[in-house]
């Protein structure tokens, strides 16, 4: 049985980090933990940017 994949390939994981599933290649913002897509180049998501 092969792992579980997004539609692209990309494995998704058991995060240590923040203890949710995601796509592995996800940043985690640097003020709520949060893994998304949308990381500035400070390193904050798109909720603690705004």
């Amino acid at each position: 049985m092969s792992p579980e994949t997004t539609q692209t390939g990309i494995p998704i994981i058991d995060c240590d980090k923040c203890g949710n599933r995601h796509p592995q290649n996800r940043a985690h913002c640097i003020l709520c933990g949060t893994a998304s897509l949308f990381i500035d180049g400070m390193g904050f998501c798109i909720g603690c940017a705004a």
